[in-house]
């Protein structure tokens, strides 16, 4: 009885830092969506709506998710980027980890 109380306790104390941590647990349908919104605020403007840029703007439409959250950290931590690297990294700033796994997962889907 001892150890499943200390197990208990254990997992409630793990939830509570969840709960007061504000770690989110999106499902994938609330991810896509959260990052649509993300991208049609921060990135449409030049990668276009579908995804498929312009001019110096490259297209996104057709990467996967794990191309695209490696270079969204890379922006954000300096470590990839051409010549749009400073611009990019303006709007990269400041955005949690959820908020890139969420642009991610919506700019995967385009």
């Amino acid at each position: 009885m001892k150890g499943w109380f200390k197990a208990t306790m254990g997992m409630l104390a793990f939830f509570f830092f969840l709960i007061t941590a504000n770690v989110g647990f999106l499902n994938g349908q609330d991810l896509v969506s959260e990052g649509k919104g993300l991208y049609q605020a921060e990135c449409a403007l030049c990668h276009l709506d579908n995804g498929l840029g312009y001019g110096i703007n490259p297209a996104l439409a057709g990467l996967n998710e794990s191309e695209i959250l490696q270079m969204l950290e890379g922006y954000q931590d300096g470590t990839y980027g051409g010549a749009n690297a400073a611009l990019m990294s303006v709007y990269i700033q400041g955005k949690s980890q959820q908020q890139l796994q969420a642009m991610a997962a919506y700019i995967a889907t385009l």
